[in-house]
Formats: structure tokens, sequence, C-alpha cells
């Protein structure tokens, strides 16, 4: 402490220190959460997709796609990205929410004049 009863130069640079050094931690902690909040949004999205990709296709398309090659897939991704106004990605999006629409139909059993 220097004579009016405040912190010495020394003591000043090492509060500073310590403030640096706490800033620091937080921010790399802060950084890990970030990168464990992406890592979970994209399992998530891996799983979704998956889900999608499974419902839709058979087991045996499945278990191509599990053993097909990158450079394959890269091409089949090309061809539908190339053919994309061809398929019409907006009837695409309608038929499978008309594909929704039966699914939840189906699940909600019609009632019958014995169920009242």
């Amino acid at each position: 402490m220097d004579k009016n009863g405040g912190l010495s130069r020394k003591e000043q640079i090492e509060r500073d220190l310590q403030t640096i050094a706490r800033l620091q931690n937080r921010v790399k902690q802060n950084r890990a959460k970030e990168k464990e909040r992406e890592r979970k949004a994209r399992t998530k999205r891996l799983i979704e997709l998956g889900a999608i990709v499974e419902s839709r296709l058979s087991e045996q398309a499945v278990a191509v796609f599990r053993v097909m090659p990158k450079q394959r897939l890269k091409r089949f991704e090309e061809y539908l990205l190339e053919n994309l106004s061809t398929f019409g990605l907006e009837r695409l999006e309608q038929e499978l929410i008309a594909e929704q629409g039966q699914e939840k139909e189906k699940k909600v059993a019609p009632k019958t004049e014995h169920d009242t």
C-alpha cells in the first residue's frame, strides 16, 4: 500500500493481471459452452435427418447408403441439386405436408356408433 492507503503500482498490476486471467477463463468457458450448444444442435439435426431417411426408404436402401462411397453420395447430391427445379421443391414440400396429414388421420381412429 502507498502512503494514501491505496494500492501500490505492483499491487495494481497484480490485481489487473488476476482480473485479466479471470476474464480469459470466462471467455474460454463461454466458448466451450457455445461449442457444446452447436454440437448438440448438430446431433439433433443428424438424428432428425436419419429419422426422415429411415422413414422414407426401405431397409435395403438404407443399407446401401451405409456402404455407399462418399464420392457416389457427392454425385447423388449434385444430381439432386441440378434437378431440383425438375423435382419441384414446392411440390415435394406439399406432398410431405399431405402425407403427414394422412398419417395423423390414420393415428386418430374414426368414431363409430359402437364407440358412443
